[in-house]
């Protein structure tokens, strides 16, 4: 009887654990968000962090304060580590803040390459209608006709491109 017992009980727990039995277990993960920062969020959480680790290095400088006659090797070796590992979190703080200030750099500069191309290749049509009267493949009249609508296109470009500067 006790034997039954026994097989029975195991019989449960594997089905209760999903062993054995051919039966399936289904588990859904609860759903994972991830929050994208904006640069200027990423640099603000990079010197929060640095401001924190350098605060808390200042407190295991002050570790060595007590530190006295009766203390060990231990003991010493125990406030060094404790500085030590202090200072790398600040050393890769320091290095998440450059990290996230170059990005955002990097992000305002790639914000100005379309606005620079755009008021480049206006100015290169304008400087096209001006080559080709010079070159005398355009009449002054024929220029005189299409340098409204290039100057219209270069003030249009420079103008995007002053906004972009103003947005990064």
């Amino acid at each position: 009887m006790r034997a039954i017992t026994v097989l029975l009980l195991l019989a449960l727990l594997a089905a209760a654990s999903g062993c054995g039995g051919g039966g399936t277990t289904t588990t859904t993960a609860p759903p994972t968000t991830t929050t994208t920062l904006t640069p200027a969020a990423e640099v603000e959480k990079a010197r929060a962090q640095l401001e924190t680790d350098l605060a808390a290095f200042k407190v295991s400088l002050e570790e060595l304060r007590t530190l006295g006659l009766s203390s060990t090797k231990a003991d010493f070796a125990a406030v060094r580590d404790t500085i030590e590992r202090s200072w790398n979190a600040v050393k890769q703080s320091a290095t998440a803040l450059k990290t996230a200030r170059s990005s955002q750099i990097q992000g305002a500069a790639d914000q100005l390459e379309g606005p620079v191309d755009g008021v480049q290749q206006a100015w290169d049509g304008l400087g096209a209608v001006v080559d080709d009267v010079q070159s005398g493949t355009t009449t002054v009249g024929e220029a005189l006709v299409a340098l409204p609508a290039k100057l219209a296109a270069l003030a249009s470009a420079v103008a995007d491109l002053s906004a972009a500067a103003k947005d990064g």
